[in-house]
């Protein structure tokens, strides 16, 4: 275990269609680079771990010893959701990356965008969250400006959606995150109301609760109890709204925690937790951070300069790629544009 100093504000998603498992993605394996300051903790470095982050604008492929792999810049929107794409074992991995305006399916480790939809309706932000089936499968997303639930084919055409309430058109709080469930229902979080409900395929409300706070994003355990990020709290509540675990900003020691939005159940049980806004003027805040069910600082990272809205992360777990691939993959791109000039 190493001792390192501080790190920036960002939010972690395992994703398996169907289910809010904790899902056992690829990992990387990646040659070293400029390292960052901003990490602070316990962390085991002898094996590198990749984070694939949504910083502000940027799509970011960071390790756990604080280095930049790769990244790709939006010129608009601010990235909320990464979900994975299922892909065959051994194919390179796929992310689906909301960033408000429209959706984009990434390759990895290429960064090559595979697929985008954009949609008709943007006022107040278009996308802040969406899901795929598969590779070649439909998509599922929550229309934020519309406050429906929508369903694509692969050729971008909507198969199916239906409303949700309350919504007002065009407002920016209508939907943060969304999520399919394994009983075929849909599981949203509306950061206006502050309520996070379970709607049925048909739009059906199956079951809802109400938070003190913006409701950003919630994931149903598997004791069937939901967990959900709402701003200074993490709180996991029984089916019958009874509070079984909270953690607040303010329960770990000499950490500046604020605006706890994305967060993901590692596979070893801690909470890896993202952070919008993170800082303030006087100091540097936990941009991304894991705690332990006891609530026990792990590690966390905190970094200006990476950006102040990294609302979502996700973890490979499996070797997968090697950015030579991708080096040489753009080596042969930047040839081939210059022979076409």
């Amino acid at each position: 275990m190493l001792r390192l100093s501080t790190f920036a504000c960002v939010t972690l998603l395992l994703f398996a269609w169907g289910s809010v498992d904790v899902e056992a993605a690829p990992a990387l394996t990646v040659a070293k680079n400029q390292v960052l300051e901003g990490l602070h903790g316990d962390l085991d470095t002898a094996r590198e771990q990749l984070y694939l982050v949504g910083a502000d604008r940027r799509l970011i492929l960071l390790s756990n010893r604080g280095e930049i792999k790769a990244e790709k810049k939006y010129k608009r929107g601010c990235i909320h959701d990464l979900t994975w794409v299922p892909t065959p074992k051994g194919a390179p991995l796929q992310v689906l990356v909301s960033y408000a305006d429209a959706i984009d399916c990434v390759e990895l480790p290429s960064l090559k965008v595979l697929r985008t939809y954009e949609p008709t309706e943007k006022a107040g932000g278009a996308v802040f969250s969406a899901v795929a089936k598969s590779p070649n499968g439909p998509w599922v997303f929550a229309e934020n400006s519309t406050g429906c639930v929508v369903t694509l084919d692969t050729q971008n055409n909507i198969t199916d959606s239906f409303q949700t309430q309350p919504y007002k058109k065009g407002n920016h709080h209508n939907f943060r995150i969304m999520r399919p469930l394994s009983n075929g229902n849909f599981l949203v979080c509306h950061s206006g109301p502050n309520i996070v409900r379970e709607y049925s395929p048909k739009g059906d409300v199956i079951w809802e609760h109400k938070t003190k706070q913006l409701a950003f994003k919630a994931i149903r355990l598997e004791n069937g109890n939901t967990m959900v990020a709402s701003l200074d709290k993490i709180q996991e509540f029984s089916p019958d709204h009874k509070i079984v675990w909270a953690f607040h900003k303010n329960d770990v020691k000499d950490a500046n925690i604020r605006n706890m939005t994305g967060f993901e159940i590692l596979p070893n049980g801690n909470i890896l937790v993202g952070c919008y806004s993170p800082h303030s003027r006087e100091s540097a805040g936990e941009s991304f951070f894991e705690i332990t069910r006891d609530k026990k600082l792990v590690w966390g990272f905190s970094n200006r300069k990476i950006g102040s809205a990294m609302s979502a992360l996700k973890v490979p777990n499996e070797t997968s790629f090697s950015l030579e691939d991708k080096n040489s993959s753009q080596k042969n791109n930047n040839s081939k544009q210059r022979k076409k000039q």
